[in-house]
């Protein structure tokens, strides 16, 4: 199985997929271009004093719109214009709160001295997680992992849709879903931390509990003396 390595008791995954499907490709790709088009990144090959960090801050911004929604991105700058703060008179000035926003984000990126050529060795082994590879036809992968899982998500999650998170818990025999209405995107499994605390910790009572009857029982089989049941939890439903 897949913790037959590293045996769990339970899994909790938050707006995740068991495999990246086109559309989380696709958003990587996009990226990873944008870095590739900075006549900086040289193959690759870049000095370690010159890199390519224009194309970094572009894929940085594009991640940053994934992370969000319409709703949210509304909410937070509508269409306020941008503060003078760069020539005006440059086509290539910001015209609005937004575009700064976004322009703050990928410099505040490159400024943390994140790598580029790190940016796209990540991107790529995420894009080839698939929790079937090696191991078969992926929907029956999922039918043999009997291991509690928690699955969560966010309603208006665009990067790791709903249905991601529905695939999972449909297949596997010991999952449960919870969906959490949200307008926050897929930063909502941290900005609706309420919701996505209450979650876990009914689930990882209800894991307590569940050992503790496996202990329970191993104790009656061993000595005959009756246990009572321990109560069960109920798991809050978001």
């Amino acid at each position: 199985g897949m913790c037959d390595h590293m045996p769990v008791g339970g899994v909790i995954s938050l707006c995740a997929s068991g495999r990246h499907h086109p559309w989380q490709i696709g958003i990587s790709e996009c990226q990873r271009q944008a870095i590739f088009a900075d006549p900086l990144w040289q193959g690759g090959r870049y000095p370690p004093d010159l890199p390519p960090e224009r194309g970094l801050g572009v894929a940085r911004m594009m991640a940053m719109l994934t992370y969000r929604t319409h709703p949210a991105y509304w909410t937070k700058f509508g269409r306020q214009t941008a503060t003078a703060k760069e020539d005006e008179a440059s086509p290539a000035a910001a015209a609005f709160e937004v575009e700064q926003y976004l322009r703050h984000q990928g410099k505040r990126f490159q400024d943390r001295g994140f790598d580029a050529a790190s940016y796209v060795t990540l991107t790529r082994a995420m894009d080839s997680h698939d929790l079937a590879r090696g191991r078969g036809d992926y929907l029956e992968v999922l039918k043999k992992y009997a291991t509690p899982t928690l699955v969560a998500s966010i309603s208006s999650d665009v990067l790791y849709p709903v249905e991601d998170q529905l695939e999972l818990a449909r297949h596997m025999p010991c999952a449960q879903h919870h969906l959490i209405q949200s307008d926050e995107g897929h930063d909502g499994f941290l900005l609706e931390h309420v919701h996505v605390g209450t979650l876990v910790r009914g689930f990882l009572s209800g894991l307590q509990i569940r050992r503790g009857r496996r202990g329970a029982t191993s104790i009656a089989e061993r000595s005959s003396v009756p246990v009572a049941p321990a109560p069960a939890v109920a798991l809050s439903k978001l």
